[in-house]
């Protein structure tokens, strides 16, 4: 019988990483430094002390060699070690570069081009929104061209790669980190992007029916009809209406 191969914590490792549990570092192309991850490059390599000329962002596609925590045996990128035999993580995606002891459900998606989390089983790929969806949207969705490609209309950071969770508004469909529509629910009812409102309005509007109906114009202005003009270039007829706080 096989001897089961040694799995360590990346944590206990000399050299820590917060976003991913694995047992080897990757080699930078650009700098030919290595780093835990990505995101461990980016923070130190991407900082404002870092002269703009030297700036740069990890390439995870181009990764080519990985060094191994434990017998710090320098190879080409595999699942384990050559030197050693210590698995660098129990999930390994050859075409990501992605090593991850965690286990969060992970799987590699080849029309987004890159590994999700969460079960292949309870997502779909959107050819049209270009993107992974939860199967509750499969059927409930408002398809919009290659939808996380653009910025979050919040804090304008990418959403196709991040690690933040992403929301999708109920009514028109536009994304938005998780994060930034907590915060923007705190003050505001409306997606950002085309102004509909992700909450339910009807109690409002039953509340804002019954003022209307309790302060009727006066008679020499019910004939009147207002044209409200939206920011779509739709348009509506209502009779006119008032309140006696204006």
């Amino acid at each position: 019988m096989e001897k089961p191969q040694p799995v360590l914590p990346a944590s206990k490792q000399a050299t820590n990483c917060a976003h991913y549990d694995r047992n080897c570092l990757l080699l930078c192309s650009v700098c030919k430094d290595f780093f835990p991850c990505r995101f461990c490059h980016d923070s130190v390599k991407c900082s404002p002390s870092v002269a703009a000329e030297l700036r740069h962002k990890f390439d995870r596609a181009s990764v080519a060699k990985v060094k191994c925590k434990l017998c710090k045996h320098v190879q080409g990128v595999a699942r384990e070690c050559e030197s050693c035999k210590a698995v660098f993580g129990k999930y390994f995606c050859d075409k990501c570069k992605l090593f991850d002891n965690a286990d969060k459900k992970q799987f590699h998606c080849d029309l987004c081009g890159i590994c999700r989390q969460g079960g292949r089983e309870n997502y779909f790929h959107c050819v049209t929104c270009g993107c992974c969806l939860s199967l509750s949207l499969k059927e409930n969705h408002k398809c919009i061209q290659n939808m996380l490609t653009s910025g979050c209309p919040i804090c304008l950071e990418e959403m196709m790669y991040t690690r933040e969770d992403c929301v999708f508004l109920p009514r028109c469909s536009h994304a938005l980190h998780k994060k930034c529509f907590m915060e923007l629910s705190k003050f505001s009812y409306q997606c950002p992007m085309c102004f509909k409102s992700f909450v339910n309005m009807s109690h409002a509007y039953s509340q804002l029916a019954t003022e209307i109906a309790g302060n009727p114009m006066p008679g020499e202005y019910q004939h009147l009809s207002l044209i409200h003009i939206c920011r779509c270039r739709r348009y509506a007829v209502c009779r006119s209406r008032w309140s006696p706080d204006h």
